[in-house]
């Protein structure tokens, strides 16, 4: 997107910062995602309860990240924009908006590395997810 190493360096550094700063308050959006996840699929709460996803899932991973090798490009875009322009509760949105749009998947799987790699492939509605978190966000 850039053809200028002095954009690229100054746009990557703070964009780590930007990073460390989720990564700080990764228990925050971690409790914020268990409470919506609660409210809003009970089903998938309780699977993810079960099966201890909340700790065996490497969502820290994922999310300081800013889902980087999860969502597609243009999804990544749009989700960076919202943490660059300081919203970084949309971390915890985007978590259950993904787990809801692959809920199906999830339910039939009974052991965190199968649902890892099913995440990880990113077969999934990136645009979608992203869009949905964004709206939620917003109300």
């Amino acid at each position: 997107m850039f053809d200028d190493d002095v954009m690229i360096y100054w746009i990557a550094k703070e964009f780590y910062v930007f990073s460390l700063e989720i990564k700080t308050d990764f228990y925050k959006h971690l409790d914020l995602f268990k409470n919506l996840l609660e409210k809003e699929d009970p089903p998938l709460f309780s699977h993810f309860i079960n099966l201890n996803l909340l700790e065996d899932l490497p969502l820290e991973i994922w999310c300081t990240n800013g889902f980087a090798g999860v969502l597609s490009s243009p999804a990544l875009v749009r989700f960076w924009d919202k943490i660059c322009g300081g919203s970084r509760k949309i971390v915890a949105f985007v978590l259950l908006m993904l787990f809801k749009s692959i809920k199906k998947h999830v339910m039939e799987m009974s052991l965190a590395s199968e649902i890892k790699d099913f995440v990880e492939k990113g077969n999934h509605q990136n645009d979608l997810i992203v869009n949905k978190a964004i709206e939620m966000w917003h109300n």
